[in-house]
């Protein structure tokens, strides 16, 4: 039994999201979905984020809205209050997915971000394995 819910972080049009999305459903994890676009984002998510997995890790540079940047916004993201800003306007700037495993016991919280289905599937196996020793998967459908 999985100890943990997924919830995953990002924007519903994103091809990542819709490829990460499908791997889980493949694979019968359930999840939640929050569209930053749609749903919002607090600025306490943010901070946590970023204190978490690092603004440099959380920001998605390889896309038009980073491109788009002032150089003085790109320079002030070592202010938290400016990153989280910035994130807030633009959402795009996100590195996506972000998968969370909340613990429903006491286990830690784990993050994952970026989508691969070889990701996902160590992701997950690990994840399993710790919560359900015998438990191991094996990727039902190949998503690249």
């Amino acid at each position: 039994m999985n100890k943990f819910k997924i919830t995953i972080y990002g924007i519903k049009n994103c091809d990542k999201i819709k490829k990460a999305k499908t791997w889980l459903e493949l694979q019968d994890i359930g999840y939640t979905f929050v569209d930053y676009r749609k749903d919002g984002i607090s600025d306490e998510f943010l901070q946590r984020q970023i204190e978490k997995i690092g603004v440099d890790s959380l920001i998605n540079k390889r896309g038009t809205t980073w491109r788009n940047l002032s150089e003085t916004d790109k320079s002030n993201l070592d202010n938290i209050d400016h990153a989280v800003n910035l994130l807030k306007t633009y959402p795009a700037l996100i590195k996506r997915p972000l998968l969370i495993a909340n613990p429903i016991a006491d286990e830690p919280t784990i993050k994952l971000l970026g989508f691969s289905a070889k990701q996902y599937l160590n992701f997950f196996n690990e994840l399993f394995t710790k919560t359900s020793p015998s438990h191991s998967m094996n990727m039902k459908k190949g998503i690249a």
